[in-house]
């Protein structure tokens, strides 16, 4: 399909092309340039097609109860960290990295 560039850069979209591909009144599109192609596709595409990759990429389900459960353990290393502590990895505190005689 030959489309025209108007002198300002404006171009129209043929109506068979905004049909095929969904787009109707006031559509937001994301321009792509891949070398000296330009490729557009709705932003609703876009975020579908993100969230099918999120969706592959997710190598087993979690809850949000996971993941909170993972950033306060993440919480307790870093004030563990911060504090100087260090514990077994069952959480049992063995106690400080202070040397002696530098307090």
């Amino acid at each position: 399909m030959d489309v025209r560039i108007a002198s300002n850069g404006r171009l129209i979209l043929p109506r068979q092309a905004r049909e095929a591909m969904g787009l109707s009144g006031d559509t937001k599109v994301s321009l792509e340039i891949e070398g000296d192609m330009v490729r557009l596709s709705p932003l609703s595409h876009r975020v579908r097609r993100a969230r099918e990759m999120y969706r592959d990429a997710i190598t087993a389900p979690r809850t949000t109860e996971d993941f909170l459960r993972d950033r306060r353990a993440e919480a307790d290393l870093e004030e563990d960290r911060v504090k100087g502590r260090t514990n077994d990895g069952a959480g049992h505190d063995v106690g400080t990295n202070v040397a002696k005689g530098s307090e």
